[in-house]
């Protein structure tokens, strides 16, 4: 992440729970980037991930887009990392009693065979280029239709290599001139 760039007139656009995760999500209308200021689509995601989880969605996306250019259809990053404060790590810790409390006779107690289980967590910041509306919020028929078939578009194409469905039709309906 790029210390160089600042994102402003940011606004909450969801709040996850209190415990596990703790995501937000914030849209930026302007970011600057050595002194100059431009207007912005950015969404922000900051969560605090499992220290050792094996999957990073930031390298994921970056991977599905690759050197060859934008995947269509997939949300584009323009950075992401784990967020510091002075230089250092931000982390959360969290300590969470399993076992057997059904009874709940020996909560607490010396005779409590529950045992801790530790979780450490890290803050990670994802910067994304992309911002979209809910599917609810689509406002006819024909708009909903048409995010439909941009989503079945990039999912066929993401299994079958130049896979269009204006392809498909053209050769089905040729096929159908020939009957």
């Amino acid at each position: 992440m790029d210390e160089n760039t600042i994102y402003t007139g940011c606004s909450i656009r969801n709040v996850g729970g209190p415990f596990g995760r703790r995501t937000v999500i914030f849209s930026a209308s302007n970011v600057t980037y050595n002194g100059q200021t431009q207007p912005s689509d950015a969404v922000i995601k900051e969560q605090y991930i499992e220290v050792g989880r094996r999957f990073a969605e930031g390298h994921i996306l970056e991977k599905i887009h690759g050197s060859g250019g934008d995947f269509p259809g997939v949300v584009r990053v323009e950075s992401h990392g784990i967020v510091k404060s002075n230089g250092n790590t931000i982390f959360l810790r969290h300590i969470e009693k399993i076992g057997d409390t059904e009874s709940g006779e020996n909560i607490g107690s010396a005779e409590d065979t529950r045992r801790d289980k530790e979780t450490v967590r890290v803050k990670k910041r994802l910067v994304l280029r992309d911002r979209a509306e809910s599917l609810m919020q689509v406002h006819t028929p024909r708009e909903f239709l048409m995010a439909l078939y941009d989503l079945l578009e990039s999912e066929f194409s993401s299994v079958i290599p130049g896979f269009s469905f204006l392809n498909l039709y053209a050769s089905h309906s040729h096929s159908l001139e020939e009957v």
